[in-house]
């Protein structure tokens, strides 16, 4: 009988070892197809780099970096690179400010004119005594300035008190919009204005203050909302659509846009939101995880709120840059992305979702979902438009050819020198120009935005270069046609 033993060997090893190493290789697996997953979006999305923390039973237990820190010098991304994080910056400017209502030093539900003597919000038609920090950390507040472009690095810096007057590089002023407390309204000017109330009742410079207060008893030793040199120096570049090198702007409005971080280091921040912290008690984090009144549920006390509230974080969008931190304070789960790229955004929300799914968040499946078959609408939308543009032009050659092969056809530039006739070939060859302007080169968000580094079709579905290239040779063709006209003499093909 022993000598059966041997081939039984062989088919009871194997699954002796699967059994035992189950639980650590499904995890890894796990991860490791969230690694490639994210690889292959990058490529797809045109990222250049990207730097990722996950949190599993509040720990961090991932970590994944990919890409390069600048891509013209082949500068790659480590664990320890800086980014800027765009409005994340505003759920760590929070802190601050709920420490210092912690302490007793300020009130959420007084008019914020009872902290200021630098600068007062202009009178309006609203009444200024409705503006509180409550409101103002929930958007709650109605004032204006919703995000802030930055200045070169070259440029100085305005005042505080100058950028919240409109000093900002074309962002305009803080005041007074809408009802305050009436509904959500994003401002980022809000958090501008609650920079200058913690240097009011501090007394100290907001970066300073928000470092020893917050950052340090977090160890998040590689953040600061204004870095110094050696924080500088390990910082990657901003990255456009096409993967050009952006300056790097910096900002007065350090409350709002400020901060730069690692993935670690936001990983750190929100265990910090789920566990005990030194900073801030339980009750102070609940209130700021819980949705705010008239926020329409979407917002608390300084953190964004999806998943029907049960998934707190924020996103962050500056220049060249797009981050994400997402957490869910009950069951000890986070993930963290950092972009270089303007295209982020799309690998943030794919990194989301894919999160939600293969790691049993499950709070945003039917978000997710929804955002899947709307992509793949879009994209059959443009195909179908792309393809009847194509389908049109062969029609269009077709008939070109026909007329060619007659004899009576050929081109008479006589023919156009009347004004009517030559719009045949102006207005096709006009829309054509506008389009690809629009589309495909940076004047069209400069003109609605006022803003360079992007061009309009970017943050559109891959499928739109179908719909261009069907345009294009669409419009082509119809020229050609136009100008293929039967010959008054009958002549033979010129």
């Amino acid at each position: 009988m022993f000598r059966y033993l041997p081939r039984v060997f062989y088919f009871v090893a194997p699954l002796l070892v699967c059994i035992g190493l189950s639980v650590p290789a499904s995890a890894q697996t796990n991860h490791q197809i969230f690694d490639q997953y994210i690889n292959g979006n990058m490529a797809k999305h045109g990222v250049v780099g990207v730097s990722i923390a996950l949190i599993e039973n509040n720990k961090i237990e991932h970590r994944y970096v990919s890409g390069y820190a600048n891509a013209d010098t082949g500068i790659k991304l480590n664990p320890n690179t800086v980014f800027q994080v765009g409005s994340i910056s505003k759920s760590v400017a929070a802190w601050a400010i709920m420490q210092l209502v912690q302490s007793g030093k300020l009130d959420l539900d007084k008019p914020v004119s009872t902290y200021l003597t630098r600068w007062h919000l202009p009178g309006s038609d609203f009444d200024a005594s409705k503006v509180t920090l409550r409101r103002l950390l929930s958007h709650t507040a109605g004032l204006s300035l919703g995000s802030y472009p930055g200045f070169a690095l070259e440029q100085p810096l305005p005042t505080i008190e100058a950028s919240l007057s409109g000093d900002t590089n074309g962002a305009g002023a803080v005041f007074i919009q809408t009802e305050p407390g009436a509904r959500w309204s994003y401002s980022g000017g809000g958090y501008t204005l609650m920079q200058l109330i913690v240097e009011e009742v501090t007394g100290m410079i907001f970066s300073n203050y928000i470092n020893d207060i917050v950052l340090t008893p977090l160890s998040m030793y590689r953040s600061s909302y204004r870095p110094d040199p050696s924080l500088l120096a390990g910082m990657a570049n901003a990255h456009g659509y096409s993967g050009t090198v952006l300056p790097n702007f910096h900002f007065t409005a350090e409350a709002a846009a400020s901060l730069h971080s690692t993935a670690e280091d936001l990983a750190k921040f929100a265990l910090a939101n789920m566990q005990t912290n030194p900073v801030l008690d339980n009750s102070t984090l609940q209130l700021m995880h819980s949705p705010a009144e008239n926020s329409a549920g979407r917002h608390g006390l300084g953190f964004s709120l999806v998943g029907d509230g049960n998934i707190v974080g924020h996103g962050g969008s500056n220049t060249g840059w797009k981050a994400m931190v997402r957490f869910v304070p009950r069951t000890g789960a986070g993930i963290v992305v950092l972009t270089n790229s303007d295209s982020g955004d799309k690998l943030t929300i794919d990194a989301l979702c894919f999160w939600n799914t293969h790691y049993a968040i499950g709070y945003l499946d039917k978000g997710c979902q929804d955002r899947l078959d709307q992509q793949k609408e879009l994209a059959l939308i443009l195909v179908v438009i792309g393809v009847g543009f194509l389908l049109a032009s062969a029609v269009a050659i077709w008939l070109m050819r026909k007329r060619y092969l007659s004899g009576d056809y050929g081109v008479d530039l006589n023919a156009y020198r009347a004004i009517g006739k030559l719009m045949g070939i102006l207005v096709p060859l006009i829309i054509l120009i506008c389009w690809v302007t629009f589309w495909h080169t940076e004047v069209g968000v400069y003109l609605i935005f006022g803003s360079w580094y992007t061009r309009a079709a970017d943050v559109m579905p891959a499928e739109f270069l179908y719909l261009s290239s069907g345009l294009v040779v669409f419009v082509i063709s119809l020229i050609g046609l136009t100008l293929l006209r039967e010959k008054k003499n009958g002549s033979k093909h010129q």
